[in-house]
Formats: structure tokens, sequence, C-alpha cells
């Protein structure tokens, strides 16, 4: 695979944006129903320039081809700025070159174009722009009565310039600022290329086909006359340089080039202590920054002299001047990308550059300034409101939804604001969870990839059911939710969720933490809309359970002969499952349950404010439908089960011995978790605890045992001691969150020792740098201690399972088969097989017992699969691609904000910057998915954003997906599955259809393949058995032919 860029020249392009318009109603990917016409309030003007909308693209990966321009523009972006060009242009650029799964990282910097190749990018997109704008009525009405205009376009270009004077006056950098100011003829060229085209036969076809016209006066005027590309200028200059540089630089931009100007400063001015205090204080101390470089850059005093002068010379020749923040923020690389260095920017660096803005603003209380550090659409109306603009925003673009973001941020900023500049404070715009690095704990959770190997095709799936122990169906149920069909939604739900009352209300919702929405704003309320379904779906169970028997599945409703009997010992969350599923498949269940009521630790040791009994009462009545047998308050052996005549003898009696904690002296009055939590809820108001309760661990038990102290009679403070840090505790944050704010207190990094006249002695720890098996740093003594008053102490550091209840009932593990014993058909499950676990995976180990005794009884019916069919893609669709790059708030009923990534991810594709990856809509049989992945290698530079965010760990988008190269020597430097068309320039002849003749195919075992072409009807085949991959190809040749042209 090539790491070069190849633009598409200008007749391509045209037949590319107006093949795909004319036939998807889109432009490289981008629906016509996000095409942003800005409202008829009045533009803004910057410095004698029409902007219809003060929000853009930053100078980077979304400004640096023709084709991201257009699409930025397209969404709404109206200040442009263009990616920066400098003396040493074509670069090269380690790769991947960009990491923005929360904050972002890079390490690219200025164009990997030729300062050639760049101009002419900034200039098709240009005369493209002005040709869109008139014919999808793109501009606001109101700009022709701005006065003193000089451009009432409605849209600017910046371009960018750097690093220093030698190379910003040398003849190519200095040839590139003339033509992009009107004064040379490129613009004039490629003017009049563009008429030829627009009155061409494809022209004529797509003007009337839209009924619309070209703009071709202007166009004329402009291949006569020329014209100014951009009127503003930005200047980047390099960490280090020194203030009498800058200072010349920008003398050199107002005087000699006469040219409104930004000078990007950087966050580094407010010091390297106040820049370290602001990330520490949000939560982002594994940033490290050096001082070093802090030290060499530009000091505040000698900014403030810099930007003091060039106000009054701006002034004195009639340009307009102002600062851009922030330029980057240089931190020391602790990701992937190769270097010592990468540059940060994303939310981390919003409160960090606008304490910067504010510092500007109260220096300069007139001085215009451009701001581009984690702007998004949740706080753009808080920037505008302070008259801080032009705001443009990269990192935002980079995440999923991608270019669609940009509209909802020219939504969100199209308002009549406040244009005059006002002191403010930056700390009160820089302000909640949004900013705080526990707000999204992605790494915690893989960021959200699954552990599997990316397809070449039918790569679509939900991460919330993937990463679901029993893969519940979520999109669909909540697809069910929405269309009002509950029993649709319960019956889903049960189909694999036996415990549906219990998983909506205890769920440690692992499928929340993988959802897509993580990346715009918050998960889909995934628990509480099962929660929703269960409670509205409940009265339908008799139906929905007759649906899900095996009965129902045979082609005959007779009765059947009922395959075996199953005892299964243990009426806990595991037992209970297990008793649904075999009953469900035809199976006479008994349950043996010890305590009086079935629930196990669910109901007897999960605090009553946690969940309340009559839901799992209610999962209970589940099995009861189901014709299960329930005995409690009894005890069974193996032994007397074998007796009574059971086929199968399933053990679910959980790991409820608590693990004991190692100290040099216990003396006091110390409890298990488990004892005390079983005695909380039978009265909590007969336990005497005392004042200060102490709780050791950090899991989910150790949660519910402080917030079951605080509420106990006489306790003044219970403290959590755990002997790592916050970020590895392994409570789930909801949990942690929900005891902090019931008032309990925390001491990280704390080991036990001893306990002795009601103090507990504790080891202060530190992390150490090496890692346990879980990726968490394992801790370190410092050799100091603490001493905590302690009345009673609670010990939560886990449990195991009843040996010696194995060891009475002679059943030994099989170490090799998981659920498997010593003893023939009998099974365990639960956390007598994982040890202490969620709800969810001991349901997991229920359905997998339950398919092992269904394959040794040979019924081959699936009982967990009964999903109804689909019967409408499109409709799905629709709703998942309007809802593209759009925060949304969870509502009450949260069953709107799904993206059904099942069946429309299309991550890969939104978040290209060059829109490398395009999605084929094809309906074929042998494919599961209505649109497959064509990745266009010209388009590529291996920036390694779409492997960032594609959900499969294993695998590549860039690298795995079927990939059309231009040419046999791209095609030969790469390994990609792909293809390239073995023909010289390809146009159309007088049928209509391209001159394909045949094509070479590198297939997903990098076997080649030379195929035939052949034409008929207008229509091209491929000459084959019918396989599938080759009718796919067979497919992109006759629907996106634009992408095959060439000159």
């Amino acid at each position: 695979m090539e790491n070069d860029l190849k633009p598409i020249d200008i007749e391509k392009l045209f037949f590319w944006l107006s093949e795909e318009f004319l036939r998807d109603g889109s432009i490289f990917g981008i629906d016509h129903s996000y095409f942003y016409k800005p409202s008829n309030s009045i533009p803004l003007n910057l410095w004698g320039n029409a902007l219809d909308l003060p929000i853009g693209p930053a100078a980077g990966p979304h400004t640096q081809l023709a084709q991201n321009i257009i699409v930025s523009y397209l969404c709404g972006g109206r200040f442009i700025e263009l990616k920066t060009v400098q003396k040493e242009d074509k670069i090269s650029v380690d790769k991947p070159c960009i990491f923005a799964i929360d904050e972002g990282y890079n390490v690219e910097w200025s164009t990997e174009l030729s300062i050639k190749e760049a101009l002419e990018e900034y200039i098709k997109a240009y005369l493209f722009i002005l040709v869109l704008k008139e014919i999808f009525n793109l501009k606001s009405k109101n700009s022709d009565k701005l006065s003193n205009v000089f451009n009432n376009d409605g849209f600017i270009f910046a371009m960018s310039v750097g690093y220093s004077l030698d190379g910003i006056t040398s003849p190519k950098v200095d040839n590139f600022i003339e033509e992009m100011s009107g004064k040379n003829d490129t613009v004039k060229k490629l003017a009049e290329d563009l008429i030829l085209i627009l009155e061409s036969e494809n022209g004529k076809k797509f003007k009337a086909r839209i009924n619309a016209e070209y703009p071709l006066e202007r166009l004329k005027n402009i291949a006569k006359n020329s014209t100014k590309i951009s009127p503003i200028i930005t200047l980047s200059t390099m960490h280090g340089t020194k203030p009498e540089e800058i200072d010349k630089i920008v003398q050199y931009l107002l005087i000699e080039k006469n040219i409104n100007t930004f000078l990007k400063v950087n966050p580094t001015l407010l010091g390297y202590q106040r820049v370290k205090s602001i990330l520490h204080s949000h939560g982002f101390d594994y940033i490290s920054l050096s001082e070093e470089s802090f030290e060499h850059d530009l000091q505040m005093h000698n900014a403030l002299q810099i930007i003091s002068k060039m106000h009054k010379v701006a002034e004195e020749q009639k340009v307009g001047f102002g600062i851009k923040i922030s330029n980057t923020l240089g931190v020391l690389n602790h990701t992937s990308l190769k270097g010592e260095m990468s540059y940060l920017s994303g939310r981390p660096i919003f409160p960090i550059s606008l304490e910067l803005a504010e510092k500007m603003r109260r220096e300069f209380k007139l001085l215009p300034i451009s701001f581009s550090a984690g702007v998004d659409q949740e706080n753009v109306k808080s920037l505008l409101n302070e008259g801080i603009y032009p705001l443009t925003f990269v990192t935002d673009l980079l995440k999923p939804g991608g270019y669609h973001r940009m509209n909802s941020i020219a939504s969100s900023s199209d308002y009549s604001f406040k244009r005059k500049a006002k002191l403010f404070v930056a700390s009160e715009i820089a302000t909640g969870e949004k900013y705080l690095k526990s707000s999204k704990s992605l790494e915690k959770y893989n960021y959200g990839k699954i552990s599997k190997q990316l397809p070449l095709y039918d790569c679509f799936m939900a991460p919330c059911k993937e990463i679901c122990p029993i893969n519940q169906d979520v999109p669909e149920y909540l697809r069910a939710i929405k269309t009002k069909q509950f029993e649709s939604a319960f019956k889903i739900i049960i189909s694999k969720n036996p415990l549906p009352f219990t998983t909506s209300i205890i769920c440690t919702h692992p499928c929340m933490n993988y959802c897509t929405r993580n990346f715009y704003d918050k998960p889909v309320c995934i628990r509480d809309m099962k929660f929703y379904a269960s409670k509205k779906g409940f009265k339908y169970a008799v139906n929905a359970l007759n649906k899900l028997s095996i009965k129902d599945k045979l082609e005959t409703k007779q009765d059947i002969d009922y395959p075996g009997s199953v005892a299964i010992v243990g009426g806990g969350q595991a037992g209970i499952a297990e008793a649904h599923f075999l009953a469900r498949s035809g199976f006479k269940v008994s349950l043996f349950e010890k305590e009086d009521s079935p629930g196990g630790v669910i109901s007897s040791i999960i605090p009553k404010f946690r969940i309340n009994k009559r839901f799992i009462e209610k999962d209970v009545e589940l099995i009861k439908l189901l014709g299960v047998n329930i005995n409690t308050g009894s005890s069974v052996s193996v032994k007397e089960l074998r007796e009574k005549g059971f086929d199968y003898i399933i053990l679910a009696i959980g790991a409820n011995k608590p693990r004991e904690l190692v100290l040099e002296e216990k003396n006091g009055n110390i409890l298990d978790s488990l004892t005390f939590l079983k005695q909380w809820n039978i009265n909590r108001h007969r336990l005497k605890l005392g004042k200060n309760v102490v709780i050791v661990g950090g899991g989910n038990s150790a949660m519910d045992a402080s917030r079951a102290a605080i509420r106990s009679p006489g306790v003044k403070k219970v403290t959590v001691v755990y002997r790592r840090t916050e970020k590895e505790i392994p409570a789930d944050r909801e949990e942690l969150e929900n005891a902090i704010e019931d008032g309990v207190s925390f001491r990280m990094l704390r080991q036990p020792v001893s306990f002795k006249n009601k103090t507990l002695t504790c080891e202060i720890m530190q992390p150490g740098e090496k890692k346990d098996k879980d990726g968490r740093k394992v801790s370190i003594p410092i050799g100091k201690y603490e001493l905590l008053a302690v009345d009673t102490l609670i010990v939560a550091i886990g449990e195991e399972e009843d040996k010696k209840w194995l060891a009475e009932n002679n059943i030994e593990k099989d170490k090799e088969n998981k659920y498997f014993t010593n003893a023939k058909n009998i099974f365990l499950i639960g956390d007598l097989v994982r040890g202490p676990s969620s709800v969810v995976e001991v349901i997991s180990d229920a359905k997998a017992v339950a398919q092992i005794i269904l394959n040794q009884k040979n019924i081959k019916l699936d009982i967990f699969e009964n999903n109804e069919p689909i019967d409408n893609l499109r409709l799905i669709e629709e709703s998942a691609r309007l809802d593209r790059g759009k925060f949304k708030k969870p509502d009450r009923v949260d069953d709107n904000r799904c993206l059904a990534c099942n069946y429309y991810c299309l991550r890969c594709v939104d978040v290209c910057p060059n829109r490398a990856n395009i999605s084929i809509p094809y309906s074929n049989k042998n494919f599961r998915n209505f649109y497959q992945i064509l990745h266009i290698d010209d388009f590529c530079n291996q920036c390694g954003n779409c492997q960032t965010f594609c959900p499969y760990e294993k695998g590549a988008p860039n690298i795995d997906k079927l990939t059309y190269y231009s040419s046999e020597q791209r095609f030969t430097n790469s390994q990609n599955p792909g293809f390239f068309i073995n023909s010289g320039k390809i146009k159309f002849d007088d049928f209509g259809l391209l001159n394909i003749d045949s094509l070479i195919y590198r297939d997903g075992d990098r076997k080649i393949h030379n195929l035939k072409v052949l034409k008929k009807d207008g229509l091209y085949f491929i000459k084959n058995d019918c396989k599938s991959d080759l009718l796919f190809l067979e497919h992109i040749l006759n629907y996106r032919r634009e992408i095959f042209w060439s000159n």
C-alpha cells in the first residue's frame, strides 16, 4: 500500500461528484440532507469578507485534498483553514500519524503534497464550492446586506504557512501566497478547465437533471481576471522560534504582503506548572509534558509585546490582525505513534487554551481571537457568546460521525449572537464532567474494540451485542420498543436472557461501555430500556414463552416426549437461568434451593436499595410458567439426586465462602461483606457497627457494603481502603460514583497490615512499573504508614467456592473442560466455575451447558435465536443515517439514539478525512450486510484513523478491506485484497460505458486472478463461476463507475 496521496484531477472530480449525486443524492458519501444552508441572519464581516457561519475545519487532515474541503463546506464549514504549506514540501510523515480515540494525538504537521499540488487542490475546491453554492442554494440570503465587504461569497479560505522567515520568503512559498492572492495564473487555468467541463455533455446532463444554473459568468470572470482565493493567512511557527523572527514574519505578512493575518499562539504561554496543573485537575495526569520545551518556546511577555506591536502595524497598513489559539501542545508520546513527542488536541486542551484566550482578551479587549482546541457542538455557543470566532476543529471530526458532526456544529452556531468581544472567565465555560477524563474511560474497555478479526466482507456488528456474554440482541429490542412492539421486545430479550428484570437493574452492562454513542455523548441507556421493555412486555410472558419453546419450532404442534429430567442444585441466578433454558427445551426440570426462596446472592446479599425483591420474583415467575418444579429449604446431595433418577445434575451452588484478609494482628469487630450484607437486609437496625466503619476492597461488593454501612444506625463515617489507585479499581464506575454520592470516602493506595484497639494500620503504597494479568499496575510499599480509627472492619476482597461440599459429594472439576466434572452428566455453572462473576456471565454459563445437553440429545433446533426477520433494512438505514454526527441527550425512554451498528456501522467511512472508505449498497443472498466497504488506495495516506475507530481489534479497513488501485504499480506495492483495471485511459465509449476490458484481482487469500470484463446491454459482466466476491466486483463496476474514470 502507498503512503502518498494521489489527488483527483478536475475532470474526474466533477464526474465523480455529479454521478454520485444523481445516483445516490450524496457527494463523497455525504447525503444531501446534511448539506447546510445558513439561516437568514446577517453574516459576519471578517475584515471585509462575508462569513455566513463562524465555523469550519482547522488546518489539518480535513483540509488537504479538494474532496475534503468540498464536503467540509457542504456540511456547514464556512471558515476553512487550509492545511499548512512550507518550503520543504512533499514531507515524509511516520504512519500511522493520528490517534484520536478520546483526546487526540498526532505526529503530522504540514501538507504531505507538494506546494504545487496543494495549490491546485485548494483552487479546485474553491471553484467547485462556488458552483455547489449556487446550484444547491447554500448561501445566506442576507450576504448582500453587509456593507464594506469585498467578498460576499459567505465562505472564507484561510491559507496557512510556516515555519520560518526564510521558508515563507522562499520562491516556492512566496509563489503560493501570490497565487492564493489571485496574482498569478493557476486559478485562471483551472477556471477555464472547469468551464469546459460544465459546458460538456456531462456538465449539461447534470445541470438538466438537477434543474439549476451554473455560475458561468463568475467563472468566466475568474478565468479572465483571476480572483483572490484566500484573503486571510494563518501563521504557524516552530516550537522554539525566537521572538525576533516571529516579529519579522508577521511584519512581512502585514506590510510586504498586505494580508489579513492570524498569528498562532501556543498554550505553553501559560507556563509548565499551570498547564500541568490544569491537565492533572481534569484527570489527564498520565499526559507528560516536556518542561524543557516550555522553556524554549515563546514566553508570555514576549508574546504580549509582539501582539501589541503587530496590532498597531495592522491598523497602519489597514489590514486585519488577530491571534489563533491554539497552535499545538507538544507532549511526551505515550501512544503507539512513532517518535518521542506527539501533539495533543481535543477535550483536555480546551480548558488550557480557553484560559490563554481569557488572558489575551484581558490584555487586548478588541483583538480578534480565532479558536481551535476541543471545539464541538456542545461548547460552540459558549465561545461565540464571548465574541470568540472564527472557530475551527479537527479532533471532533476524526471521530465517528466525521464530517456529519460539522452539520450539527453549524446548526449550533447559526444564530444571531452578540459579536462584540467580552471579558470572560475560562473556568466558568470549561466546566462539567465533559472535560474530566473520568467521564470517558475508554481505555478500561479496550477502546470499545471486540477481539475479532476484521473480515473482508460483512463486517457490520453491534459492539453492545458482541461484548455481551449472552449476545443480547440490543439493537433489535430497542427497535421494537421504538415501534411500541412490547411483546416482540420482551420475546427478543428473554430468548437469550431468562433474567430480564434482574439484569435490567444490576447488570454490569458491558454493552453500554462498548456502545458507539460513547464516541458522541453518552451511551444508550440499554439497561434502563430492558427494564422498560420487561415491565411493558411481562403481561405477554405466556405468549412469548410459547413462541420460544422448542415445540413452537417443530413443523407440527403435536406433543413431544420430554428428552430427559434435570436436577439443578442452587436457586441463584445461574440455577434460575439454567432451569429456564432447559424447561424451554422440553426437559422436566427440578430446582433445589436451600434458602426459603430462590434468588441467590441477588436476593439475600445485594442491598434492598439497589433491587426490589418483587422484580427478582418476576424472573422466578417465568420458570414457574415453564413448569419448573421449585423446591425451597432443600439441601440435597448428589447421591440423593442420582437415586431419584435424574438424567442430568447441574450444580449452581455459587462461590460464597469469603476470602480471608491476612493481617499481622486481628483484634476487633471484623465482618466479611456477605455476612454483613445478609444481616443488613434482614434488619439493619440490629447491627451495632459504631461510628467509624472501614471497608477493605475495591469491587462492587465493597461498594455495596460501603453504601449499606453508611445507611446503618449510628454510623458517622465510612471509608473504603484500596491498595491501588482509583483508575485500577475493579468496581463499575457507576457503583463507585454512587458510593461517592452517598458520602463514602476513599483511601487509595493503602494496604491494611494490622487491626487492634480499634485502629487499622495501613501501609502506604505507590504504583509500580509491573502490571498484573489484567494490565493494572502492581502497587509497591513506600515504607510509610497511616492509622485509621475503626469500630467495625468489613472485608470485601472476594469469595471462593465451597470445596468441602464438593469433596463430600465426590465432585471434582474437569481441568480441561470448563463445565464438566469427573462424573457423567453432572455439570458446573456460574460462580462455581469462574469465581464471583456478574449475572450476565452466569447466564452465559447456563446457556453453554444447555447447548451441551441439547447436543448430547441430538436436538438440532436453536432455542436462542428467535428474532423476527427485519422487514425493511432501508428503514433502519434511514434512521441511523440521519443520526450520524448528532449529539443527542438521553430521553426518559431512550429508544431513539441507537445507531443500529449491526445494520449500518460505517465508522471507517465516517472517520476518514480523505473519503478513502466508501460504502457500496449491495443486496445479495450471499452477503449478510446491505452495505459493503470499498477502500480507495489513491485517497489513503495510512493515517490510521479508520483502524483506531474500527470496532474490530484485529485488522484495519485500510489494510483488510477490498481496495481499488488506480495503477499496477500501486497494486504491486500493496498486499491488500483488491483490484486494478488493466486498461489505458478509461473514458466513455459510444454506448455510455467505460472502456474496461479486464481487471487484475487479488482475493482475500491474496491469490491473484486476471479477470475478463464483458459488456452487454449497458452493463459489465465478469466471466466467473458465480462466486460471490466476483459478483460483488461486477456490481462495483456497474454501480460506482465514476471511481474508475481516468485521463
